[in-house]
């Protein structure tokens, strides 16, 4: 029998799939534990995108959530779906099917992933808090000026009692470890990074290469440079946009954006910024999309607005051997050392430092491919999340019960 908590029930109020970075990771978890023989549970919407059953037990919420929640951010359709959650919680009787025989007696630790998971799972103990974000941070970049200091100031309340409540703290970067066990106080020792365990898939190819750039470089010259993710206020995207147009003062640098939200604001930013011909949208539809844009690419692109949260598309970045470039709030703590070119800030004017810098020293761009796979095999390897995971489900078992 592997060593370790065996059965575990994983709470997340999101949808489930989808091609979103909290939801990557959460499955990159559970698949970690059922290849290490456990009976990892998932608890989701199911309004998440069609794919092969995983190898673990995942149990669905509503049915009737629409596509429009596979956004992030909060929502009223959420806030509905929650209450199901909620109720599914009250009925253990849930976890029955697809449990291992072996393990289906032994009531499962509650994993919450994120601040709705941690509020639906408020009257479970032990239960782990697992956090993904600095809701102080991210909160406000859903909302409109005036109201950003109020909703700053509401998420950093919000954190802080889940933290001293749970009884013990999980983080998926080290920045937000730090920051969490700062609002923890006299608990902060229970508060613990865990390292999110990533697969290195095959390296691309000089072939890949050549075919990829065929299909999305506009012209034999030009340096192509991508970004894959959402295009949400927290991500910054908009100071890649303003690197971009710095950049082609100098030498033509085409953006390729494969994304599953509206293209219209990046469109208006790009018009904006006189960048008419220099970017390419397609859509993030798959596996065989994300790997031909990262072998289009001589580097990917991963500016951040909010700190804390750790950027999915970084370690996926990583693992393909794709030089990163990346935002100063992205590193998000993490020890990279020389796997990715870290700007000296968040803004444009550092990302495009950063940029022209990789993009004009193959030699160095060379060096980032072999490197990011060498941090992320072993960094983020399923024996280091295993151990991290397994000393963060010890503290919350140790923990005394909290008062009701």
């Amino acid at each position: 029998m592997p060593a370790g908590v065996q059965r575990t029930l994983h709470v997340a109020a999101l949808p489930f799939p989808s091609p979103q970075g909290t939801q990557a990771a959460i499955d990159a978890m559970l698949r970690a534990l059922a290849r290490a023989g456990r009976d990892p549970h998932l608890l989701s919407y199911a309004a998440g995108v069609p794919r092969p059953s995983p190898p673990y037990t995942v149990h669905c919420g509503p049915t009737w959530t629409p596509a429009s929640s596979l956004r992030s951010g909060p929502s009223l359709h959420k806030v509905l779906a929650d209450l199901v959650l909620a109720s599914q919680l009250r009925r253990p009787s849930f976890l029955a099917a697809g449990s291992k025989p072996a393990l289906a007696s032994s009531p499962p630790l509650v994993i919450a992933h994120h601040v709705e998971a941690a509020l639906l799972t408020w009257r479970t103990h032990p239960a782990i808090f697992f956090a993904h974000t600095d809701l102080r941070e991210e909160l406000p970049t859903y909302a409109p000026a005036p109201l950003r200091r109020v909703l700053g100031c509401a998420g950093g309340a919000l954190d802080r009692t889940l933290v001293q409540h749970a009884a013990a703290v999980a983080t998926v970067s080290p920045l937000l470890g730090e920051r969490m066990a700062a609002l923890a106080g006299p608990r902060a020792a229970r508060v613990h990074y865990v390292p999110i365990p990533w697969s290195l898939p095959p390296p691309i190819t000089p072939e890949e290469r050549a075919r990829a750039r065929a299909r999305f470089a506009r012209s034999a010259g030009t340096r192509l440079v991508a970004y894959l993710g959402n295009l949400d206020g927290y991500q910054g995207w908009e100071a890649l946009i303003a690197a971009l147009a710095q950049l082609n003062r100098r030498s033509p640098v085409q953006l390729l954006v494969a994304t599953a939200s509206d293209p219209a604001p990046l469109w208006h930013e790009a018009r904006c910024a006189g960048l008419e011909g220099r970017v390419t949208v397609v859509p993030l539809a798959g596996e065989a999309t994300r790997r031909a844009v990262h072998a289009a690419a001589e580097l990917v692109v991963i500016p951040r607005r909010a700190p804390g949260g750790l950027p999915i598309k970084l370690l996926d970045g990583l693992a393909r051997g794709v030089p990163c470039v990346l935002a100063a709030s992205a590193r998000a703590g993490l020890p990279l050392a020389h796997a990715a070119e870290v700007a000296r800030g968040d803004d444009a004017a550092a990302l495009a430092v950063a940029i022209d810098t990789v993009l004009a020293n193959p030699a160095h761009a060379s060096w980032l491919r072999a490197a990011g796979r060498a941090y992320i095999a072993t960094d983020h390897s399923d024996a280091a999340f295993s151990n991290a995971f397994d000393h963060t489900c010890s503290l919350a078992l140790a923990a005394p019960p909290r008062s009701r």
